[in-house]
């Protein structure tokens, strides 16, 4: 966990790798659309789960924008 937490490009490496390893998460990310997340976070987040959440937005580089940040 604290090379992780060290080294950015290997997290991003690892959640690349994970993106293309779960296309239905993908899929199901992708289908519900940036604004659906936006006004459903909570919701979203308790069905798949945090990680997987977070996984799926940096694989559909909503984590770049500012209002996923918040």
């Amino acid at each position: 966990m604290n090379l992780i937490r060290s080294d950015f490009r290997l997290l991003k490496r690892i959640l690349n790798v994970w993106s293309r390893e779960q296309p239905a998460v993908m899929a199901l990310l992708e289908m519900l659309g940036r604004s659906f997340l936006l006004d459903n976070w909570m919701g979203v987040r308790n069905y798949l789960g945090p990680e997987r959440l977070f996984a799926g937005c940096f694989g559909l580089g909503h984590l770049d924008e500012d209002e996923m940040r918040k």
